[in-house]
């Protein structure tokens, strides 16, 4: 995992974008506040992040709701400590809109670098690093927020690439993405990554892994050339081969239901209702989109 178990010596963040649900701009700047921008500014002496205008309106907030908690607690009023040690964990702030989470954000960053260039960082000096997993999530924003989604994009490229003030991996298992991702923002302001299947070794040694963790041992050598047969190095195969063998005790049935799963999947989109209105030119526009994509996927709206 890439989160850090002590946010005060480094500024790597993971945000889990299927736990953590970011479908909508609102539950992104949740989680980003909660998350990666208290980390950063944990490692910035005060004096920096004093000097950025926009970490202002998002610090006031916060204290104004640690205020608020503390008063119906009963508890004396927190202070500006609570900006470091704990307020980020009240619910963010309903005066804060999107634009200003990512404004404080640059924020912190500018105020990072700063304090970096003047040695003065209180934690880790490599280059801060958030990864959203599961990104593939924010494709269901194009619709109802286009406007967020052009803003986050942008805040992306301008961190990164232009202004060079931190990493941002996006991470997903979803092919189409990069198809997506090139459409909103063009090839010029990111690269791609990808993670194909395992070499026979390396998914020997994953379906062994998970075996363990399944309490069923290692997989044999008698069975091993079978599965490898059916399976490959594709690991959500392996994973659902390991996941049926601990339910049927046989391999011989696990690799079968796997199999079936397979064609299940492939006879809903060569099946379609007979009513679907699909036409012979409809299947040949969709086979030359697959076939024309460099991963051999699209998405369903494309």
């Amino acid at each position: 995992s890439v989160e850090s178990s002590s946010s005060l010596v480094n500024t790597r963040c993971y945000i889990d974008g299927m736990g953590e649900s970011i479908c909508s701009p609102s539950r992104f700047a949740s989680v980003l506040l909660r998350k990666a921008l208290p980390q950063l500014v944990q490692q910035v002496p005060g004096q920096f992040t004093q000097q950025m205008p926009a970490l202002e309106k998002y610090v006031t907030a916060v204290e104004a709701a640690a205020f608020e908690r503390s008063q119906l607690s009963g508890q004396m009023r927190l202070g500006p400590a609570a900006f470091l040690f704990g307020a980020w964990e009240l619910a963010v702030p309903a005066d804060l809109s999107f634009s200003d989470v990512l404004a404080a954000y640059s924020g912190a960053l500018e105020a990072w670098e700063q304090a970096r260039a003047a040695g003065q960082l209180l934690g880790s000096s490599e280059l801060p690093l958030l990864v959203v997993d599961e990104a593939n999530a924010l494709m269901v924003w194009s619709d109802q927020h286009a406007t967020e989604l052009r803003e986050l994009l942008m805040f992306f490229v301008s961190v990164t690439k232009a202004n060079k003030r931190s990493h941002v991996v996006l991470a997903t298992s979803e092919c189409a993405f990069t198809t997506w991702l090139n459409n909103k923002i063009g090839p010029a302001f990111w690269d791609s990554w990808v993670i194909g299947d395992f070499t026979q070794p390396q998914a020997k040694e994953f379906l062994s892994l998970w075996l363990q963790q399944l309490g069923q041992g290692c997989v044999s050598e008698k069975h091993w050339t079978g599965i490898y047969q059916v399976c490959g190095g594709n690991a959500g195969a392996l994973i659902r081969a390991a996941t049926l063998f601990k339910c049927y005790g046989d391999w011989q049935p696990a690799l079968s239901q796997v199999v079936k799963d397979v064609w299940r999947t492939l006879k809903r989109g060569y099946r379609p209702a007979p009513d679907a209105g699909y036409t012979a030119a409809d299947y040949a526009t969709a086979v030359a989109a697959i076939l024309g994509s460099p991963y051999n996927a699209v998405a369903d709206a494309e």
